[in-house]
């Protein structure tokens, strides 16, 4: 019976990980959202565009609770340090239930486990003495380093329209009276054509956009998927 644990744990311990790395190449991450199209904009002189961008100086990076008092002292506060150490205790445990270290520890003890007891011909505390080395050694010297070089490949979670700040871009329409037309952004990879405001300060001076200008993004507005924008 005993014979029979090791090849067992080496079997269970390879099918689980290689469950888990199918699952992970078919759900791993890289799934850009759609970017929204400004093209049903009017940019016609006097329209409303329906990405327009408030007039405030700084719309894009709202400050939520900015002109509110700070909240007023609760009895939960009381219990902060009992959650943290809650917390503590929690992430101590985490390596006991993580299916990965379950099924590496598997895979290296029965591998181990069925050498030591097949091949050398060990007593069985010898025996389990190795499968629990082997276990310790597979997972840290094994599977961690190659489940850290295969995810390093994936790419990199998408930032959309905010992470084009100070993006030089291209004008693809003229920009009308009011300073508002189509810019040319990249996301993530691809190219998208949102919505650009001139700022305050290029209003001012009555600057003009033509198609083909280069412009800089200074404020981005995700929401409604528009930015502001000054002339390079």
């Amino acid at each position: 019976m005993n014979s029979l644990i090791y090849p067992a744990l080496l079997i269970i311990g390879f099918v689980g990980l290689a469950i888990m790395a199918a699952m992970g190449f078919v759900h791993g991450p890289g799934h850009h959202g759609d970017h929204g199209h400004a093209g049903d904009v009017n940019l016609g002189p006097g329209a409303h565009a329906h990405g327009d961008l408030p007039a405030g100086p700084h719309a894009a990076h709202p400050a939520p609770g900015h002109g509110h008092p700070p909240p007023a002292p609760s009895a939960e506060n009381n219990h902060s340090g009992e959650s943290a150490g809650g917390a503590n205790a929690l992430l101590r445990l985490m390596p006991f239930i993580s299916p990965l270290n379950w099924f590496s520890w598997m895979m290296g003890a029965g591998a181990v486990g069925t050498i030591a007891g097949t091949l050398a011909h060990l007593g069985a505390p010898w025996v389990a003495a190795c499968a629990v080395v082997g276990a310790i050694g597979f997972n840290l010297g094994v599977v961690k380093p190659v489940w850290k070089l295969v995810y390093s490949f994936t790419s990199k979670p998408a930032q959309g329209l905010t992470g084009c700040l100070l993006q030089q871009v291209e004008a693809v329409t003229s920009f009308n009276e009011r300073g508002e037309g189509l810019v040319r952004v990249s996301i993530d990879g691809g190219s998208d054509d949102v919505l650009a405001r001139l700022t305050q300060e290029e209003l001012a001076r009555g600057a003009r956009v033509r198609r083909g200008d280069l412009l800089l993004i200074e404020e981005v507005d995700p929401q409604k998927n528009a930015c502001r924008v000054s002339r390079v």
